[in-house]
């Protein structure tokens, strides 16, 4: 008796197999432990790419600015950088509405990434600070902004305004900037203020 049951039972779970019934699929990987800072400049420049010393050159009120930046990192996975003067394309891993791990982009990419590009033009009679940022993801981008002027030390809270699918924003100061950091890069659903 009890060996016709465990034949059953057998022939059920061969039954279920047969019929499509598969087994629950493995848990889900959890993500990677993230990687510990860097501990050098030469290793930050190993795992996110650098630029090299460069010079900004900004017209001011007082006349002509030259800064000159050693070699740093575009990104630290956290922040972007950007110079004045520069352009170029950063991507990182979408973790929920969060764009984590950011890091320069190559130079053909055509979609998933944010193009950056930051100059001082003439408007009027005067020069202005002009941040293009064109949104090649799929979801509307928000991010939060600091800036670098020759008058402060540091870098303090500028606004920024969202950037739409497929979309271009351009933002204007009136002054001078040396370079702006963009962080906490996200995804949104809809318009939202620049702030």
């Amino acid at each position: 008796m009890k060996a016709r049951l465990v034949l059953a039972d057998v022939l059920a779970v061969a039954l279920m197999i047969g019929c499509g019934h598969e087994p629950p699929p493995p848990p889900p990987t959890p993500p990677a432990a993230p990687l510990p800072p860097p501990r050098n400049l030469e290793e930050a420049c190993a795992r996110w790419k650098c630029r090299a010393p460069s010079r900004v050159e900004l017209a001011t009120p007082k006349g002509r600015l030259v800064v000159t930046e050693g070699r740093t990192v575009y990104s630290d996975g956290e922040v972007a950088r950007i110079l004045a003067g520069e352009s170029f394309a950063i991507t990182g891993d979408v973790q929920g509405d969060r764009l984590v791990n950011l890091r320069v982009a190559g130079d053909n990419a055509e979609k998933d990434v944010l193009l950056l590009k930051f100059e001082q033009r003439p408007l009027g009679n005067e020069p202005a600070m002009i941040l293009t940022v064109t949104n090649r993801f799929p979801r509307n981008v928000k991010y939060r902004a600091s800036m670098q002027t020759p008058e402060r030390k540091g870098f303090y809270k500028t606004s920024s305004c969202p950037v739409m699918a497929g979309r271009q924003t351009f933002e204007m100061w009136p002054h001078p900037i040396i370079s702006l950091m963009l962080r906490e890069v996200h995804f949104i659903d809809g318009r939202a203020a620049c702030n």
